[in-house]
Order: structure tokens, then sequence, then C-alpha cells
């Protein structure tokens, strides 16, 4: 198929989202956005995955290194993207941004010659021979070809392809479910949602087919309810008379 060249796509509510709108808004936060969309394109052909090499000792030096920026706000844009879900680690030395999966736009070579051969033959203005034209009506369908399995493979890719959530990765989401629930019912309640899920698979050997659909029709509900139970006991504690030491000694007399 030969070498593909990459481009970055953002859709068009990518400064919509919730966990953008967030980052931007603190101090600093441009500079932040920025560094995580230079980190989104340095991590295109590799899938939105970036591998640790250990060049500098540090994880955020060495994406510093590698983005050109300052170290210390490279630092405090990781920990952001790490605790909004914008970035996974998947082991010690590979992370992953599941936004760019989303957001991946290519062009194989054969297509990008294609491309510059029409461009110089308008600048020109020269008209090519019927031997040309067969070559290039033969290229375009076979990227006409590709760009029809490409997609194929992309829908079957979006459709099957589930993240690990939880701290024991336990719950399994689509990306897109994901950000769902965290527009629906906020990061906050999303992520003590994932960990309860998580946990009760653990602990119940729960399983369902459908994480998504369970955390809608209980799991938030549940969270909840258990949230009004410590409530409940914590102002029961509070209120309850405290123990005279003093009164009680003076009754065993």
């Amino acid at each position: 198929m030969g070498k593909r060249y990459y481009w970055l796509k953002l859709k068009d509510d990518f400064f919509n989202d919730k966990r953008i709108k967030k980052l931007r808004k603190v101090a600093g936060g441009d500079t932040y956005t920025i560094i995580y969309l230079k980190l989104m394109l340095a991590t295109l052909d590799s899938d939105g995955i970036y591998e640790y090499e250990g060049i500098e000792e540090y994880l955020a030096d060495e994406i510093a290194l590698t983005l050109d920026e300052d170290a210390d706000n490279v630092q405090i844009t990781l920990n952001y993207l790490m605790q909004s879900g914008l970035m996974v680690e998947l082991d010690e030395n590979n992370y992953e941004l599941p936004m760019v999966k989303e957001s991946i736009g290519a062009e194989t070579s054969s297509a990008k010659r294609v491309r510059a051969f029409r461009e110089r033959q308008k600048a020109l203005q020269c008209n090519t021979n019927v031997t040309e034209e067969k070559h290039i009506g033969n290229v375009e369908k076979e990227i006409e070809k590709e760009k029809r399995e490409d997609k194929e493979i992309e829908k079957k890719k979006k459709k099957d392809s589930k993240e690990s959530y939880g701290a024991l990765g336990n719950v399994k989401l689509t990306i897109d479910e994901y950000n769902r629930l965290v527009n629906d019912y906020g990061y906050d309640e999303t992520q003590k949602a994932i960990e309860y899920l998580d946990g009760y698979i653990a602990d119940k050997g729960y399983k369902s087919k459908d994480n998504n659909r369970a955390m809608r029709r209980w799991v938030f509900d549940a969270v909840k309810e258990q949230e009004q139970k410590r409530a409940r006991i914590n102002g029961n504690i509070q209120n309850k008379p405290s123990f005279d030491v003093e009164s009680f000694l003076a009754k065993g007399d």
C-alpha cells in the first residue's frame, strides 16, 4: 500500500467538550491546550499511543523535548489529561490519547502522487496524453477502492473497539460511549459510577455485555443511594449524645 501521510481532523465540537473548556479556563489554559494538540499530532502515526523511550528521566521532560515546550507546562498538562481521561496509561512505557483514534486522517503515497501530478499539470497548463490519462484513471480506481476499504475498517474498529476504565480495568466502554456519559452526567459523576461498577464486577462477579447500558440503567442510581446512606450515617453519628464518663463512674460507685 506504500507510505501513508497523516493529519489531525478535529470535530467541530472539539472546543465544546467540557474537558477542553475546563482546561482552557485555568490560568495558562491556552498553552496547555496547544501542548495537548501538539501531543495529538505527535502520535498520529501510532494511533494515539505515545511510547516513553527513557531518553529523559521523567515522562514530562521527554515529551517537552519532543514538543519543544516548557517541561513544567507539559507536566501540568499531563496531570490534567490523566485525571480527565484524555490520556490513559496502558503500562509504564505506553500512554494512549483516546481522542486521537477518532481524529486521524490519512492519505496513501499513491494518492499523494496523483494529487501532486494534477497540480503540476494545472500549473504548466499541459494536456496529458491518452496513456497518462489511462494510468491516472487506474490509480484513481485503486485509491477509491482503498478509501472504501479504509472506511469499512474504521467503521468496524469504532463499533468493536472498547477501552478499559476503572482502577481494575473491568469497565468496558467505547470512546463515544464514555464521552456521552461525561456529557450527560458530568465528569465527576461518571468517574464515581465507573469505579462503583469496576469494584462491583470484581467483588460480585457481575457480568454484562453492555456496561454502558448497565451504568445508565442502575449504576448511577446505586452510587447516589450509596452517598445518601453515607450522609444519613454521618448525620446519626453527629447527633448521637456524647458519652459522659464521669456520670457513668459515679453511678457505678
